[in-house]
């Protein structure tokens, strides 16, 4: 591929669509890369942290989408930040665990279950089961990375090194792709399904983030 943007396949509003909610992703990113360093704490749930870290691998260099080199390259930035959040989650994550056994095995069972993922992602998209940009892979750990985020947010008794804003980013990136996603594949009810719900799993994050804030206030 040696086209910038896809305009072939993909409308602009389209390509207007995600490559925004991409770059929100990426601005949530660094946001969460100063709190690791201000604060040493890492706050994407380590559950969330290894499935990201797998797919981002996987459709990053073995795997590429067809949308255009400016969203292989957005692909390709999650990635590369993303090294320092899971480096870091492997450093400080196990602060989001309480059981001495799972702090005891916390870094290999984050390798394991990074390695299993992206496994799991080359196997989707081998067998046929998976749209040409990662879609479907991708929004099946978007559902565990905002679902482990409310377990997450309903168990920390600070809220150091979280920011609201973050939240707003991925909930307002991510509703961006989802609209993509009604618009490119209007008949694919699992994808929509998986982008609603992620939505819906968004708002109650920021809710319980607002309300908790309150109450340590």
């Amino acid at each position: 591929m040696d086209s910038w943007l896809n305009l072939t396949d993909y409308t602009p509003t389209e390509l207007t669509l995600f490559i925004t909610g991409c770059f929100l992703w990426v601005i949530a990113y660094a946001i969460i890369i100063k709190n690791i360093i201000r604060h040493k704490v890492v706050e994407m749930p380590f559950l969330a942290g290894c499935g990201n870290f797998g797919w981002e691998f996987v459709w990053s260099f073995v795997f590429q989408t067809n949308m255009g080199l400016v969203c292989v390259y957005a692909y390709r930035a999650w990635f590369f930040l993303d090294i320092y959040i899971f480096y870091n989650l492997l450093k400080y994550g196990s602060k989001q665990v309480s059981s001495p056994e799972m702090k005891k095995y916390f870094k290999p069972m984050c390798i394991f279950l990074t390695l299993a993922w992206g496994i799991a992602t080359y196997c989707m998209q081998r067998s046929g089961y998976e749209h040409v940009i990662g879609a479907i892979s991708a929004y099946t750990v978007n559902v565990f990375i905002s679902g482990c985020y409310i377990t997450l947010i309903l168990r920390v008794k600070s809220l150091v090194g979280f920011s609201l804003s973050v939240a707003w980013l991925k909930m307002i990136g991510t509703g961006l792709n989802t609209i993509f996603m009604f618009i490119h594949y209007p008949n694919d009810p699992y994808l929509h399904f998986m982008g609603v719900l992620v939505f819906i799993f968004d708002i109650i994050y920021i809710y319980l983030f607002v309300q908790k804030r309150k109450e340590l206030a």
